[in-house]
């Protein structure tokens, strides 16, 4: 028995696949730097400009893309700590 034939409307999306976070660049080399950042600079420095709460920093931020300026991707001058919500914003 064959399946059934769907019209093109019909049809899901072709499924989007992003590349890795190794790919992009957020390597073992990037990894260890962040934790290690994380934990020496608990708190999300945006919080703090702003005087709110402090949160947890849980990820590292480059201020300049590393797209942009690879030669930045592991300099520490180039990364700050940020909660989640910092992040995204």
């Amino acid at each position: 028995m064959q399946g059934r034939k769907v019209c093109d409307e019909c049809k899901p999306p072709a499924p989007t696949h992003r590349r890795t976070t190794k790919e992009r660049g957020y390597d073992h080399r990037w990894r260890t730097l962040s934790e290690r950042l994380r934990d020496e600079l608990e708190e999300c420095v945006v919080c703090v400009a702003r005087g709110k709460l402090t949160s947890v920093a849980e990820h590292m931020h480059h201020i300049e893309r590393f797209e942009d300026a690879e030669h930045l991707r592991l300099d520490r001058s180039n990364l700050m700590p940020v909660c989640q919500r910092c992040h995204v914003e």
